[in-house]
């Protein structure tokens, strides 16, 4: 049996980082668009080595991240073992 190629999905995401939640709309197929409601902690320039250590049992929401090559940015409930204090609380104190 001869496999054929199967091409890479595109998927397309759309955010709204809020202070006490972040809303996320993914789209895989262009009729279909489904949100997905998380915490407000954002992590970013994490190495991929903390992937190892993240439980995947969960729903999807609280273990998000996005991998950009060597680069993690950790977001919602996963992202909290990262952070001491909500991370756009702790980026609003370093702005002013």
């Amino acid at each position: 049996m001869k496999l054929a190629p199967v091409a890479l999905p595109v998927v397309q995401l759309a955010a709204d980082l809020g202070s006490s939640a972040s809303k996320l709309f993914y789209r895989v197929q262009s009729d279909q668009c489904a949100p997905i409601w998380m915490g407000a902690e954002v992590v970013d320039g994490l190495s991929s080595v903390v992937l190892s250590g993240l439980s995947t049992a969960g729903r999807p929401q609280d273990t998000a991240w996005l991998e950009l090559d060597e680069d993690v940015v950790m977001v919602g409930e996963a992202a909290k073992a990262f952070l001491e204090v909500n991370s756009l609380s702790m980026r609003r104190r370093f702005i002013s």
